[in-house]
Formats: structure tokens, sequence, C-alpha cells
């Protein structure tokens, strides 16, 4: 994308302001040091989904690894209680669907909020892209953006330490408590989970859709899916 980062250098920025940037934070140290994932790049663009509707395209770069790349889904039926995505509503262009201002939040203020930042961090990495846009439903800056940042880093940690992107979610993973997320029961203790929750690698259970409702059908069936789980699987 070199013509196409040429042209949109106002947005993004200079090498240099984004050079420079990095090696501040690389020098001083994330956490009080340099990590092999260190976050060096952040670029986004508008690019279109299989049903031909803009979304968001994000690539993040650890310091001399490939970019990590992802592109943000968006479903047809959306709740109320779902973040929000934030769409330009110019409806001269593309339906009002365009999202060139969520793409514009990642180049801009969750560059500069991230850049020098560990990719293999996951929860730091969400927790500083929640506390930027500071609002329940991602309404600031667009779920769009922020998931795209997210889903990105996460392609760009394992791009760093050269493993497969199912193998890195696996350490994620294995790093979480397994009392995390557990309700303390009144006048009981929590159950005796020590340790951590990924103790080896497993194929994800499948959800299969038997029945599609909400806006899929029409709104003729008040159910979003029906699914049925193989859960007696080995």
């Amino acid at each position: 994308c070199g013509a196409v980062c040429e042209k949109t250098l106002s947005w993004c920025g200079s090498p240099s302001r984004f050079g420079n940037r990095f090696r501040e934070r690389a020098k001083a140290g994330w956490r009080g040091k340099v990590a092999v994932s260190a976050i060096e790049r952040i670029h986004a663009r508008e690019v279109f989904d299989s049903r031909g509707w803009p979304t968001v395209e994000v690539e993040v770069t650890c310091a001399g690894s490939r970019p990590g790349r992802a592109i943000v889904p968006s479903g047809a039926s959306t709740g109320r209680h779902e973040s929000v995505e934030l769409r330009d509503g110019d409806a001269d262009r593309l339906d009002g669907k365009g999202v060139r201002r969520a793409v514009e939040h990642v180049r801009r203020e969750i560059a500069d909020a991230l850049l020098g930042c560990d990719a293999d961090d996951q929860q730091e990495i969400d927790r500083r892209l929640c506390e930027l846009d500071g609002t329940d439903q991602k309404r600031r800056l667009g779920a769009n953006a922020v998931l795209g940042v997210s889903l990105a880093s996460a392609h760009a940690a394992a791009e760093a330490k050269g493993i497969s992107l199912v193998e890195h979610l696996h350490e994620v993973w294995r790093r979480v408590p397994r009392t995390l997320g557990l309700v303390r029961p009144v006048g009981r203790a929590l159950p005796d989970l020590s340790g951590l929750v990924g103790s080896g690698m497993s194929l994800p259970l499948p959800m299969i859709n038997m029945i599609s409702g909400g806006l899929h059908a029409g709104g003729n069936v008040d159910i979003q899916d029906v699914l049925i789980l193989p859960v007696g699987a080995d």
C-alpha cells in the first residue's frame, strides 16, 4: 500500500513522527523493557466486506516483523446493547455507511496511544483501548476502530514471535486465572481452581446454526439464532 500511504500521509503522520515516538518509548521501555513485540506502526484503511459494505482494515506492525492485519466483521442484525460501529453518515457517499472517521481515529488517536506498547500483552492493549474510548458501547472512537486494532495486535504479536495465531492466543489464554469472573456464592468459598485456564490446545467446539431469526428472517422469529453444539464430542 505504498502509494496509498504516500497519498494519505497527512492522515497517518510522517515516518519521522512515528519513528521518533516509537524510539522514545522503546528507549524508556514498555514496563521497563523493550519487548520483541513492541508496536512500531499502526495503519488503517477503508475496505469492503463480503456483502459490499465498507468496513475497517487495520495493520499493526511490531519492530522487525511483518504486519498483523485484521478486517472488522459487521453483522446485518445488531442488538441494542452491542458496541456501536462508527459510520460517516454522509448520505452522498456509500449511503452514509463509510468508515473514514473510524479509520482516522485508528491512524491518529489510537496510534498515538499505542505506539511502543507490547502487542503481546493483549489484556493491556484492550484495557488501553477501552480507556481511550471512554464509553460503554465504544461510541466515541467506534467499535469498528477499537476491535480492528485489538484483532490486528493479536496477529502482529504472533508474527513477532514467529508462531501461528492460534498458538499465540493459546499463550494469552494460559495467562488467565481460572477464578477470573467467578462469583463467590453467599456464605461459601470459591471452588479450588488454582492454576491457569489453558493447559493444552484443543479444537474449538463448533456451534451449528439450524434456524436464523432476527433481521435475517424478516423479523418472523424473535430468537436471533437457534444453535446446536456437539457437547459430547471428544
